[in-house]
């Protein structure tokens, strides 16, 4: 009777204690997290400015109307346009805040080159300056691990001025020049291989002084803590289908950046 009291005593001493444990031991529960943006939204104004070479070469044609030196009409002749560039600026300039972007970006070129005169046996040292800036607002549409995607809108402008001297009869200068505004809306981002690696892209299209003006890039970049470093290919195209002088030009080539953020 003695030790069966013992036990009875026991089991109701490990069963309390356990109850105590049991009633003490903290619940876990489950978080189902969503994976982190690389590219955050920012509540405040960040900004990102990119130095970058653009070496494109250019497919245009340019009509000249050269005066006769007798009374009369003239002739025209056709110059390709220069592709030797001699002098360049590029820079584009990025703000954020919340979904919202401000995007500004500035080519500067000047360009030279000898070419065959269509239609002559002439040759002319020819030239182009002119400088290309488009103005978007963009708006954040998708930002995940995977992907960023704006939408964007705005203004582009083109200053080209081409001069070509020619020897017909005696030396000659001709210039011509277009001023333009157009219109554009697109989409760019970025698509995100790992943390490090990703391909930026750009598109947009557009009309307004030119009958059609397109841009679009794709490229590879790689982060660092103060910025990317980028490598792409830019294709920029003008149809100036109501300028008699310069019908159209294409701007293709490669582009290197470093994007500085802030």
């Amino acid at each position: 009777m003695k030790n069966l009291s013992i036990l009875t005593a026991l089991f109701f001493s490990v069963a309390f204690f356990s109850s105590e444990a049991y009633a003490t031991t903290p619940k876990v529960e489950l978080v189902k997290r969503t994976p982190k943006a690389v590219h955050p939204i920012n509540s405040e104004w960040k900004h990102q400015l990119m130095i970058y070479g653009w070496l494109p070469t250019i497919d245009g044609t340019v009509t000249y109307q050269i005066p006769d030196p007798e009374p009369g009409e003239g002739e025209e002749v056709e110059s390709s346009t220069a592709d030797k560039i001699d002098l360049f600026f590029m820079g584009t300039y990025r703000a954020e805040k919340d979904k919202f972007s401000i995007i500004l970006d500035a080519v500067y070129l000047g360009m030279s080159n000898e070419t065959d005169l269509v239609g002559n046996d002439n040759k002319a040292d020819s030239s182009l300056d002119g400088w290309l800036a488009a103005l978007y607002g963009g708006y954040n549409i998708v930002n995940n691990r995977y992907i960023r995607f704006d939408v964007i809108g705005g203004v582009r402008y083109a200053y080209l001025k081409t001069e070509a001297k020619v020897s017909i009869i005696k030396e000659r200068t001709l210039s011509e020049t277009v001023d333009l505004w157009d219109g554009v809306i697109g989409f760019n981002g970025t698509a995100y291989m790992t943390e490090k690696w990703f391909v930026p892209y750009h598109f947009d299209i557009g009309a307004g002084d030119s009958d059609l003006t397109l841009r679009a890039s794709t490229g590879l970049g790689y982060g660092f803590s103060w910025g990317d470093i980028v490598l792409a290919y830019r294709y920029l195209y003008y149809d100036f289908a109501k300028s008699k002088e310069i019908q159209d030009v294409e701007f293709s080539g490669p582009l290197v950046g470093i994007n500085f953020r802030f």
